[in-house]
């Protein structure tokens, strides 16, 4: 069984997303502009990744 794991960093410019497995493997990666609404922005760059 592999688990995955994903990380977002919501900054004030960007939000940067990136989903990796057990194996240190980078399976995705989103980037999107942050805007009004980080939480709106993390969801974007999550389903991007």
């Amino acid at each position: 069984m592999v688990d995955y794991f994903a990380g977002i960093d919501a900054g004030s410019v960007t939000t940067k997303s990136v989903i990796i497995a057990d194996d240190r493997k980078v399976l995705g990666r989103g980037l999107v502009q942050t805007g009004i609404s980080g939480a709106k922005a993390s969801k974007q760059a999550l389903d991007m990744a």
